[in-house]
């Protein structure tokens, strides 16, 4: 089965285009390289030949008849590229060489070697004829095998070229198949222990910057992100039904307390009214939950534009500073002017008049608020800081959870929600959020980056 998968990947596919496109250039290559090889070997045998044939002329021309027919003894004598004469008069008699006597043949041409001279079939001679002034015949040839071996020799040698090439190309392809294949397996076995909820898994990553420990990287991320959500959907769940039960059983509580034991239109309609006020929070709730999903989701993101920051937070200062006044708290600003951030105005004010609520609620009377602007190199920082308990380190980190509330505020209203929907603003407009230590209290920093 694994064999039969490894010649269907798309890498084995690849691989083998790649090693016919190979081959293909090869036998192009070498058949112009035979052609033009064959060129130069014929080329170089012919100048041979002539050579042998011009030095002969150059004897006869010099001292005559005797002086070609010595050259041609000492040409025998020595055999190189060209090693067959025949040196014969005008009647036809062998004067000199080592061919037998023959008809006259002036153009190039092939004769069968001699029994003594060669044997093999493949020997065969190749030469040219020519006729001296006085009527005498002279052949020059010599044997073409040496010629035809280094054209097959050369033919062998790109055969060889090209069959090493297809092994090694289908072996390339066989391994990178292989490597591709375990890392799908290993991708499609996460994959699958992920749907049978085991949320531990994750793709192996070899520590490299190849394109599958990029993919691996990217699908662990996902996964880390899937993972996290749906701790969080158990999460809030659980702290929904945790939270709702103790709202609509105070409800259920008052109608029937109301339905038993009420005897006047009045005592029905207090009833009435704490039920209503009870149905509030819970809308209250649902809206709240509402609004961090509708965040969370970014569809507040189309909505953004320049907004004035400094001005808002000035704002919110005058706004929030008789309420906290009629608490016994003080509250400070420290804003520079001119100021301005992209994102939802609404949303960012929403995100610091929760934070400003949370300081008045929770830092108690006689505390000291601050509400700071500062702009930096790197970008601008605000700050809503209180004098108030703070939150222990040990909370911090959960202290954004939906519906968690810290101890010192499970004794007032609220639901446990203010934070996260801060952060889910601050994670709309990609902004920094940190909860520190203010010395005494609890200092909230927002950064917006440049």
């Amino acid at each position: 089965m694994l064999r039969a998968r490894l010649f269907r990947t798309e890498s084995f596919s690849l691989t083998t285009l790649m090693a016919g496109l190979i081959v293909l250039s090869s036998l192009v290559l070498a058949t112009a390289m035979f052609l033009v090889t064959g060129r130069a070997l014929n080329a170089g045998f012919s100048n041979s030949i002539r050579g042998n044939i011009a030095a002969i002329e150059e004897a006869y021309r010099n001292e005559g008849l005797p002086e070609a027919v010595e050259i041609i003894h000492q040409l025998s004598e020595t055999p190189a590229a060209s090693d067959y004469y025949l040196l014969q008069d005008s009647a036809g008699n062998k004067l000199a060489g080592n061919l037998p006597a023959m008809a006259p043949m002036l153009t190039r041409t092939e004769l069968p070697a001699p029994p003594g001279r060669a044997s093999a079939k493949e020997h065969v001679i190749v030469g040219e004829g020519k006729r001296l002034p006085d009527g005498s015949y002279m052949f020059v040839g010599a044997d073409s095998y040496e010629l035809i071996q280094a054209q097959k020799q050369t033919l062998l040698a790109f055969a060889l070229i090209t069959g090493a090439t297809i092994i090694a190309a289908l072996t390339a392809g066989l391994l990178l198949s292989a490597g591709a294949l375990k890392r799908t397996d290993a991708i499609a076995e996460v994959c699958r222990a992920v749907a049978a909820n085991r949320w531990d898994r994750r793709v192996p990553v070899r520590g490299t910057t190849t394109e599958s420990d990029l993919l691996a990287a990217t699908i662990n991320g996902m996964l880390d992100r899937v993972a996290t959500l749906m701790d969080n959907l158990r999460q809030v769940s659980t702290d929904i039904a945790h939270d709702l039960r103790t709202p609509l059983t105070h409800m259920r509580q008052r109608l029937e307390r109301a339905q038993i034991e009420a005897r006047s239109p009045e005592e029905y309609s207090l009833a009435v009214e704490r039920a209503l006020a009870d149905s509030d929070e819970l809308l209250a709730i649902f809206s709240a939950l509402l609004s961090l999903s509708q965040i969370e989701a970014g569809a507040r993101a189309v909505a953004f534009g320049q907004v004035d920051l400094s001005a808002l937070l000035t704002h919110l200062g005058e706004v929030y500073r008789p309420v906290a006044d009629d608490q016994g708290l003080t509250l400070e600003t420290a804003i520079a002017p001119g100021i301005a951030v992209a994102g939802d105005r609404a949303l960012l004010m929403q995100m610091f008049a929760n934070l400003i609520e949370n300081a008045i609620r929770y830092a108690g009377a006689g505390a000291r608020l601050t509400l700071a602007l500062t702009p930096d190199q790197s970008g601008v920082t605000a700050a809503v800081a209180d004098t108030g308990p703070g939150i222990k380190p040990a909370d911090r980190k959960r202290a954004f959870d939906r519906f968690w509330r810290g101890e010192a505020s499970r004794s007032s209203p609220g639901h446990g929600l203010g934070l996260a929907l801060v952060k889910a603003i601050a994670d709309l407009h990609e902004i920094e959020i940190a909860l520190g230590d203010g010395l005494p209290g609890l200092k909230v920093e927002i950064r917006f980056a440049k």
